[in-house]
């Protein structure tokens, strides 16, 4: 079903599409198209208000019943002085699918801290055959310090994998 399915069982149309399996047809849970990105230079905010890391891609699937399997692996991040820490945030254009847990960083020191950056495994079922756009954004928690993404240049990565639905 391309479209007409809302709720589990329950189909608002008749199927638009019908495919026998054979020889060049792909079986669900197939990957049908893998899309990397990476992104190495540093950002900085000391704001607690969500800003883009640089880090995006973007997938067109190939049928509105497919999923989209995102993995994203940051680089290093680091606080400035203060206690304050890094959130982070997976978005599909402007819909957050994902609030990763806030890293460990804040302590009640005012001490610079560096440390490995968030990771996240998402299974999106985005409904749509249109482009899409996928990003991590950031902030700082308590609004009081600066938090830096990709560290030195480090770099983050995400892969967007369309798996047959």
């Amino acid at each position: 079903y391309e479209s007409g399915l809302s709720t589990a069982g329950a189909y608002a149309s008749v199927p638009t599409r019908a495919q026998t399996f054979g020889p060049g047809v792909a079986l669900p849970g197939a990957a049908l198209q893998r899309i990397g990105s990476t992104y190495a230079t540093a950002v900085s905010s000391s704001s607690s208000t969500l800003a883009d890391t640089g880090l995006t891609a973007t997938l067109t699937p190939s049928s509105a019943a497919n999923a989209v399997q995102v993995s994203v692996s940051m680089g290093q991040i680091q606080k400035h002085t203060g206690n304050t820490g890094l959130r982070a945030k997976l978005l599909r254009d402007t819909t957050v699918l994902s609030f990763p847990a806030e890293t460990n960083l804040t302590n009640a020191l005012t001490a610079q801290q560096s440390g490995s950056g968030p990771s996240v495994s998402y299974l999106d079922l985005p409904k749509s055959a249109g482009a899409l756009v996928y990003k991590m954004q950031f902030a700082s928690q308590a609004n009081i310090a600066a938090v830096v993404v990709q560290l030195g240049n480090t770099t983050s990565s995400m892969t967007l994998e369309e798996v047959q639905g």
